[in-house]
């Protein structure tokens, strides 16, 4: 059984929520991307898209977001609303952190208007002002089918009285759409606005949406899959080092997260990562690797609580990962202290970028199996330092009297 399908089972058992929870906010937080200055001014309303997403889908999120950007009507206003640690809902039975946020869209947009509904796990490959643009017919909502509303335009208006912050707030999600189908307020959309990553053919998307878990590029929870390729991995991975060389992130410096406390704005005062909120880590870490001459050493207390981040250390191997793969330059090392299963916390290490100047001295150590050996001659050759073999003897009688006895003690 994977690890995050154990976890879901153990929540519903306990009735405990089993997602990574941040600070709860009562409303999205909004971004707006304004007309460009030299555009043809559009006198068509605003574009809303509202975007259902987690801590740990904090690359996908930025990925999603930058497509927009590149592809929208620059004499057009965007407005993007971010859904995350929404207060008030109960989310034991979610597959995800974000299931039944699409549910009080209509009350989040003033019950008026059309509003887009995306999950954090897609991409736009089209203009999302052209889906949004699209002739609802008297529906209330369009998807591809009436059981996938990951993708949605919806008629804020229509769709008040079952679709609503109270009703969201309910567990249940099949019991949202079936009301939908059963007031007949649902229609078709065009297919090509949600093509799976695995249907994905070059031409025939308007929107990609990696679905499948665990084959989502950016392997948002590596402790719980093993991750396996993803036939559109390529267009995904070309979006996020277009949004790296942009220097892109959603937040930043002169307009951090509305959380962000002033006094944190200077990396050097900022007295712990892990108080800073989960949206301004990665802009403040490309600061500390910019200013940084050859080296960045970070420290977390993830063991802390309460705290607007993550204690997951993967989630912060993550982050330091991403800031890496910008400044490929910049050698960095992070310790992370977290608490343990049981016991006192624990301190784990990573370290990235770079290698030293001079290669580091190293030994293959061989055994009696030949495809062990091979295996490690292999690795040895690929990293293309000078290597001295050593060969492990086995002594039957000592070493086995010796696992004995061990095996003795910890009885």
């Amino acid at each position: 059984m994977p690890f995050r399908t154990y976890r879901a089972l153990t929540a519903v058992l306990t009735g405990n929520d089993w997602h990574p929870r941040g600070p709860q906010r009562s409303l999205p937080v909004r971004l707006v991307l304004e007309p460009e200055t030299r555009a043809q001014p559009c006198s068509k309303p605003p574009v809303r898209i509202f975007i259902g997403t987690e801590a740990a889908q904090f690359r996908a999120e930025r990925t999603l977001l930058w497509s927009i950007r590149r592809l929208r009507d620059p004499g057009r206003t965007y407005e993007i609303y971010l859904m995350k640690d929404l207060a008030g809902f109960n989310r034991m039975q979610w597959l995800t952190g974000f299931t039944n946020y699409r549910y009080a869209i209509p009350e989040f947009a003033g019950f008026s208007g059309r509003a887009i509904y995306n999950d954090a796990d897609q991409i736009y490959l089209d203009d999302p002002a052209k889906l949004f643009d699209t002739d609802m017919q008297d529906h209330g909502v369009l998807s591809i089918n009436q059981r996938d509303t990951s993708v949605a335009l919806i008629d804020c208006e229509r769709m008040a009285s079952i679709w609503n912050l109270k009703a969201a707030q309910t567990p249940g999600r099949r019991r949202h759409e079936a009301r939908m189908r059963e007031t007949g307020l649902w229609g078709p959309l065009d297919e090509a606005w949600n093509v799976h990553g695995q249907d994905y053919i070059p031409g025939q998307a308007s929107l990609v949406h990696y679905t499948t878990i665990h084959a989502q590029p950016w392997r948002p929870t590596p402790g719980d899959y093993a991750y396996l390729p993803n036939p559109a991995d390529d267009i995904w991975l070309a979006l996020e080092r277009e949004a790296d060389e942009a220097g892109f992130h959603p937040f930043y410096a002169a307009r951090p997260s509305p959380e962000f406390p002033a006094e944190y704005s200077d990396p050097d005062s900022a007295g712990g990562l892990e108080k800073i909120p989960d949206w301004d880590i990665p802009w403040l870490l490309d600061r500390l690797f910019q200013e940084a001459r050859d080296t960045v050493a970070v420290t977390v207390d993830a063991s802390v609580r309460p705290r607007p981040t993550p204690a997951d250390p993967l989630w912060w191997y993550a982050q330091m990962t991403a800031a890496g793969r910008r400044r490929p330059r910049v050698r960095w090392r992070l310790a992370v202290r977290c608490r343990g299963q049981a016991g006192p916390p624990r301190v784990r290490h990573w370290c990235g970028g770079p290698l030293p100047a001079d290669p580091p001295r190293t030994w293959v150590l061989l055994d009696r199996h030949p495809a062990h050996g091979r295996q490690a001659l292999a690795l040895a050759e690929a990293l293309e330092w000078p290597a001295e073999t050593r060969e492990i003897r086995y002594r039957p009688l000592r070493d086995g009297l010796a696992a004995l006895r061990s095996a003795i003690t910890r009885r």
